[in-house]
């Protein structure tokens, strides 16, 4: 005699919970609803309904197609019982990923996914009647994915060398692809709080016996060019000041004394994500001071 079931529903998804973490090792402080960048972790969980266990076999999983096109395969924990119906995948986000402005899931499918009562799982059911829920770092608000590292990198050649104004505090360093630092649609292109001025030391006389590490605090303002080849630095009161007490500082030929310098420390520059660029910046540039006049007396009263 036939034995009818009870148990004729098959399992669907109830849930996907998307759960970031900026395990990037960028040295650049971020909060929840920032971009994600190469390095980054978005953990995909999807949890399937069911009021049976799942049928454990070696081969099931739930496919998820982001709307960036990258495909997560998920799966259960090895040594995952019955009872256990959550399927997950961590996204690691890679250089070149395509960026996207709002990640959302694009479609699922749900393969060799049956409870023990032998109801096959399908993907019926409608993405819109999926629950998407968020934790960690990731919002439901959108979240931002940045892959694609800038091309930018400071030179500072005997052409086209950095200049310093010390009256005026404007630095101007020189480079390539600077314009790739910059937030794209910002209107001012100031990359004040971009870069890693850390990563940018005052060498006096280019022998490394006198340094100091510029910091935010120290500028005003940072403005790329429109054609990407140079960054003008305004330097306020208290960074003019660090500069201008180093010993030794403004060292020229005219005065018997090597060049001063800047150091370059990879790192430097980078996007508003906290991407790094793929450049590799001149790691120690000589500097023109604008002004190259000693003092001379004028009159002796």
């Amino acid at each position: 005699s036939e034995v009818t079931l009870a148990d004729t529903t098959a399992p669907v998804i109830s849930e996907i919970n998307v759960s970031g973490a900026f395990t990037s090792g960028q040295s650049i402080s971020r909060s929840s609803g920032d971009a994600f960048i190469t390095g980054d972790t978005l953990t995909y969980t999807a949890t399937l309904n069911d009021a049976n266990d799942l049928l454990s076999v070696s081969n099931m999983q739930v496919t998820l197609t982001l709307s960036n096109n990258k495909v997560l395969v998920l799966t259960r924990p090895d040594g995952a019982t019955g009872a256990s119906k959550a399927f997950s995948a961590d996204y690691i986000i890679e250089a070149g990923d395509t960026d996207a402005s709002n990640l959302t899931v694009k479609s699922y499918s749900i393969s060799n996914v049956s409870d023990v009562s032998g109801n096959i799982s399908t993907n019926d059911k409608a993405l819109g009647e999926i629950t998407l829920s968020y934790s960690g770092v990731a919002t439901d608000k959108a979240i931002q994915v940045d892959a694609n590292a800038p091309t930018a990198k400071l030179l500072g050649t005997s052409d086209a060398p950095h200049t310093y104004d010390t009256s005026t505090g404007i630095l101007v360093l020189q480079g390539q692809g600077l314009g790739t630092i910059v937030t794209t649609g910002a209107v001012s292109r100031d990359v004040t709080n971009t870069v890693d001025w850390s990563k940018l030391t005052w060498n006096v006389d280019g022998l490394g016996s006198t340094t100091s590490a510029l910091a935010q605090t120290d500028v005003t303002s940072a403005i790329v060019n429109d054609t990407g080849t140079s960054i003008t630095v305004t330097l306020n009161t208290d960074g003019k000041n660090k500069l201008a007490a180093l010993d030794g500082f403004g060292g020229t030929n005219a005065t018997g004394g090597a060049v001063d310098t800047l150091d370059v420390a990879a790192g430097f520059l980078r996007d508003a994500a906290g991407n790094l660029s793929s450049e590799t910046s001149t790691a120690t540039s000589e500097v023109t001071l604008a002004d190259t006049t000693a003092p001379v007396i004028s009159e002796i009263n």
